[in-house]
C-alpha cells in the first residue's frame, strides 16, 4: 500500500537518482531545470513554480522508498500536472495511475477546479499512451505562452 504525502526534501535524494543526464531531465522537467547532483539545487528548481501561481509538490511512498513525484498549479483554469515521475524500478505496475488519481483529487480539492492538464513531449511514447490510458486528450493549447513542441493534454477531473 502506497502513500500520497506533500513532498518533503530528503525525497530529492531518491528522485535525483532516477535522472542520469540532462536530456532525461529536459524530457521529465522541461527546459528550465539543469541536471546536477547537487541536491540543494535540484530541490530549489523543482520546487520553484513555472508560472506566476504557487505550485504543490507530492511524493509518493511505498515503505519509506519513493515511488512517485508530481506537482501541480494552476495554469489556463485547469489543475495542471507536471514533473510526473515514477522511479524506474516500479514503471510498468500501474503506479503512474495512482499518481496521476491522487494529484488529481489533491488539485479538486486545492483548486476547486474540474479539469486537469499537462505537457508531454510527443517523443515520450509510453508517457503519452498512460496518459491517453488515464483519460487524458490532445487539445489545442489554450495559451499563447510557449510550450516548447509539446503535447497539451486535458481531461475532467470529478
Amino acid at each position: 500500500m502506497s502513500r500520497f504525502i506533500d513532498f518533503q526534501n530528503e525525497h530529492a535524494a531518491q528522485l535525483i537518482t532516477w535522472f542520469a543526464d540532462q536530456q532525461q531531465i529536459a524530457q521529465w522537467a522541461g527546459p528550465g531545470i539543469d541536471f546536477t547532483q547537487d541536491l540543494e539545487v535540484f530541490v530549489k528548481s523543482i520546487l520553484e513554480s513555472p508560472s506566476p501561481s504557487s505550485i504543490s509538490s507530492f511524493s509518493m511512498l511505498s515503505q519509506q522508498e519513493l515511488i512517485g513525484f508530481g506537482q501541480f498549479y494552476l495554469r489556463h483554469g485547469c489543475a495542471h500536472l507536471c514533473r510526473l515521475a515514477v522511479s524506474p524500478t516500479r514503471r510498468g505496475e500501474g503506479v503512474v495511475a495512482e499518481l496521476v488519481s491522487n494529484l488529481t483529487a489533491a488539485a479538486h480539492v486545492g483548486l476547486s477546479i474540474s479539469k486537469a492538464s499537462l505537457l508531454v513531449y510527443p517523443s515520450n511514447g509510453s508517457a503519452v499512451k498512460a496518459y491517453q490510458k488515464l483519460g487524458f486528450s490532445i487539445v489545442d493549447y489554450p495559451g499563447n505562452d510557449d510550450i516548447d513542441g509539446c503535447l497539451y493534454m486535458q481531461k475532467s477531473i470529478f
